[in-house]
């Protein structure tokens, strides 16, 4: 049991996990895309029930920059950890990527604060259009 790399036949579970995360905030994921960038997932498998219970991409968009999306954790199984495994995932393939920086745009402040993440832009701030 634990973080694994996505495998292609799971790529439909994760679909389907992102999902019903959109419901909570999650920005949608077509299966396409997921199936285009399945290497950038991570999942956390229960492995005696075979069952898929968490996942997260990292997606590095240069050697400077990578952000984690995606980070979702069925319901029944929050607050024991997989959140917290899911990101460290991610920051050592950044790490193992050479990546300097990592960004979360999250709601859940405090999970990635207790990872180290911070907010060091002072006077800066990060800014949104929204399109549609």
């Amino acid at each position: 049991m634990g973080v694994e790399r996505l495998r292609p036949d799971q790529i439909p579970d994760v679909y389907h996990f992102i999902e019903a995360g959109t419901k909570e905030g999650l920005l949608p994921r077509s299966l396409k895309e997921i199936t285009e960038i399945a290497d950038n997932f991570f999942v956390y498998r229960l492995e005696e029930a075979d069952a898929i219970i968490g996942c997260v991409s990292l997606e590095v968009y240069s050697p400077r920059l990578a952000e984690i999306r995606s980070l979702y954790v069925v319901p029944a199984a929050r607050g024991g950890k997989i959140a917290s495994q899911l990101i460290q995932a991610c920051i050592k393939e950044a790490v193992r990527r050479d990546v300097r920086e990592i960004i979360a745009i999250t709601e859940r402040i405090d999970l990635f604060e207790r990872a180290g993440f911070d907010n060091p832009l002072d006077k800066q701030r990060a800014l949104f259009l929204k399109l549609k």
